[in-house]
């Protein structure tokens, strides 16, 4: 459970916490439940925030498969051709929401790319929110390095020769910048 605005007493607490905590709206009051014998809708979401099941802090979307679920909260951005996937009584328009997330993708060519899966479909990660940049931006970063790797461990297979250590020390020259806008 996200926690709660405390009445200001004095000094205000230095734990972040989800930019408007009480706004948000479960995503099955927003959108239809995903029918998952079909191709999963993807939906583009802004000032995102990924916070640990009981709200006790930011996470790295990387780390769910070490440290259990996690939920995300935005902003959805439907285009016309979406509104289909609005549950009965939905109006059209910007809504902040709140979901568990069941799985995520990430695709680093060339620019960090990051969708995560909830039970409605996919969701695109366009903006984070301002406090959650730095978190996300460190995602990118831990991603684009992981895809050099393998694409340079698959350049050397395919020159047949053993793996060095050298391989693997990126000088800064090497290493793409993909600019992310994050």
């Amino acid at each position: 459970m996200l926690p709660r605005a405390r009445r200001e007493r004095g000094s205000k607490s230095s734990t972040p916490r989800p930019s408007k905590p009480n706004t948000y709206q479960p995503i099955l009051s927003i959108l239809k439940k995903a029918d998952l014998q079909d191709e999963l809708p993807e939906f583009a979401v802004v000032n995102v925030e990924i916070w640990a099941r009981d709200g006790s802090q930011m996470m790295n979307l990387m780390d769910s498969n070490l440290r259990g679920g996690f939920k995300i909260y935005g902003s959805l951005r439907l285009t016309k051709e979406q509104n289909k996937y609005y549950c009965k009584g939905a109006r059209n328009g910007p809504y902040d929401f709140e979901t568990e997330i069941t799985s995520y993708a990430i695709d680093a060519n060339p620019q960090a790319q990051i969708w995560v899966g909830t039970v409605c479909g996919w969701l695109y990660i366009q903006q984070p929110s301002e406090q959650y940049a730095a978190i996300l931006a460190d995602t990118a970063t831990s991603v684009s390095l992981l895809y050099q790797c393998i694409d340079l461990e698959d350049e050397i297979k395919e020159e047949k020769r053993p793996l060095k250590v050298e391989d693997f020390l990126f000088e800064p020259s090497r290493m793409h910048n993909n600019d992310n806008e994050f």
